[in-house]
């Protein structure tokens, strides 16, 4: 199995919830349709050119961060319709969420985002690789003016799966709360300026059918999500690749 991770910073970063109406409510961690639709920019494809290449070539994905918070934005903006409807433009608001990746205070990204793949094949991973360092597109962490930077690209020849209860910071597929318990070690060190929050159960989209015409996407398929913040320990051994010291658990995205 080869690897790549790829690390970004940014200002700020927002990965919207699929079942946010008017508050946009971001997500802690990009989902694997975000993870493929940064890829496909890096490779000059659509989206659904990337989730097909993905699916064709059975690419694992999988991301891990960490913010220095969270804020809110309020959105005034135009509504665009199509040539099908006659009415009128209008205006609308949205209250967005957006992660902060940079500390003011310090003046310098405290936050990260890290991209994961992998895939039996290297001539895929390689092409992969060497677009990250090479972008096509501007790269950003959700909305188009959250530019990100690339900060590191890491090859990895002979990834390796292991059984592990010490994953923090990243997706785990499927529902875990049941499993979960505070780490009183880690919290006993950390700032006394902290909020525990309950895990992050989302409900985000694995598959998509795509209009012939229009290219325009609709999810077809779901999968449960557990974030695991690193306050929290999984009770239970769970599937992660080795990526140097990090233990990353990995989404298939295939057929």
């Amino acid at each position: 199995m080869y690897g790549v991770r790829v690390e970004f910073v940014a200002e700020t970063a927002s990965f919207r919830d699929p079942g946010g109406q008017l508050f946009h409510a971001t997500l802690p961690l990009p989902p694997a349709s975000t993870i493929i639709g940064i890829a496909g920019a890096a490779m000059g494809l659509t989206f659904a050119d990337a989730w097909n290449w993905f699916q064709e070539n059975r690419i694992r994905v999988g991301a891990r961060g960490k913010s220095a918070g969270k804020g809110k934005d309020l959105w005034i903006y135009t509504k665009i319709y199509s040539n099908s409807k006659k009415e009128p433009p209008g205006k609308d608001t949205v209250n967005r969420e957006f992660l902060c990746l940079t500390s003011r205070r310090a003046g310098e990204a405290s936050g990260w985002i890290a991209l994961y793949y992998a895939c039996e094949n290297e001539e895929v991973m390689r092409k992969l690789y060497h677009s990250f360092q090479d972008p096509v597109y501007a790269l950003s962490l959700g909305t188009n003016d959250e530019i990100a930077k690339c900060r590191s690209i890491r090859w990895f020849d002979n990834l390796h799966e292991c059984d592990t209860q010490d994953v923090q910071d990243v997706w785990l597929e499927g529902d875990f709360r049941h499993s979960l318990t505070l780490d009183w070690e880690k919290i006993k060190n950390m700032p006394i300026a902290i909020t525990l929050t309950p895990p992050k159960i989302a409900n985000l989209p694995v598959d998509f059918e795509f209009d012939p015409e229009t290219r325009e996407r609709k999810a077809v398929k779901y999968k449960t999500f557990t974030f695991i913040q690193k306050y929290l320990m999984v009770n239970q051994s769970v599937k992660a690749y080795q990526y140097g010291e990090e233990k990353i658990p990995l989404t298939k995205i295939s057929r």
